[in-house]
């Protein structure tokens, strides 16, 4: 690299340094952003001929989104650093075939059920057991609360 050059990547750098840094955080880890601009930068050294010089910010996003997919394709292969003896366990996956079954069983199961237990079913798998402290709380236990308005006693 010539020396009018490394001035013209001083600014480059000067100019977008921020902007790509905070790209690349938005996508990895925050302890690696810094490390990962810095390969960013470095490429864009190497690579400073083939600048564009009217598109200079989209080519440098260019080379970080290449920079980071990269480094999260290294950090799904890279091995996992494992304590001498403590026993290893690996993660398996549920067979397709046990989740389809499983499904399966599900669907049988909710096609007999009546509609009012299809409501009920449904709102405690969205509500869950919120309603528990309300009812505790006024002294009902795990009654419902007493209805108010047009069926209240």
């Amino acid at each position: 690299m010539v020396l009018g050059e490394e001035d013209a990547f001083r600014t480059v750098y000067v100019q977008h340094h921020t902007a790509v840094y905070r790209y690349v955080r938005r996508r990895v880890p925050p302890d690696e952003a810094a490390d990962v601009t810095a390969e960013v930068f470095t490429t864009v050294w190497r690579r400073f001929g083939d600048l564009p010089r009217e598109r200079v910010l989209p080519w440098v996003y260019g080379i970080a989104r290449n920079t980071v997919a990269n480094h999260l394709r290294a950090r799904q292969s890279a091995p996992t650093a494992v304590t001498v003896g403590e026993p290893v366990t690996a993660a398996v996956a549920r067979d397709v075939g046990e989740q389809v079954a499983a499904r399966d069983t599900v669907r049988r199961a909710w096609s007999v059920l009546s509609a009012a237990d299809h409501a009920r079913r449904l709102w405690h798998a969205t509500w869950g057991n919120r309603s528990r402290p309300v009812t505790r709380s006024a002294g009902r236990g795990r009654s419902c609360p007493r209805p108010t308005g047009r069926y209240s006693p």
